[in-house]
């Protein structure tokens, strides 16, 4: 089994706001040292945190109230997935006071 983290939170900005966040200030929420892939439609980021863990960021909803959907695998265990879920309330706390 491989176990996924699977996020969606709302936001009070724009989905332009939130996709420059997400690529263009990524060291500022995220750090540094990850590998990423983008796609315009719709906005997509995909992230290779690790050799091993794969995450995918999608940008939804409305222009003036995104969503993002957040979904983090390739964990080796349930444990190692309640670890990082627990490193990506940090992230979204971040994320959101970079688009406050």
């Amino acid at each position: 089994m491989n176990p996924v983290l699977n996020l969606s939170e709302s936001f009070t900005c724009t989905s332009d706001a939130l996709w420059e966040a997400l690529t263009d200030r990524r060291d500022e929420w995220w750090g540094d040292g990850v590998v990423d892939e983008r796609k315009n439609d719709p906005p997509k980021l995909t992230l290779a945190p690790d050799d091993e863990t794969l995450v995918i960021l999608v940008v939804q909803g409305s222009a003036d109230a995104p969503e993002l959907s957040i979904l983090h695998s390739r964990f080796e265990s349930a444990e190692a997935r309640d670890e990082e879920a627990r490193h990506w309330t940090g992230r979204l706390e971040r994320l959101r006071a970079l688009l406050a």
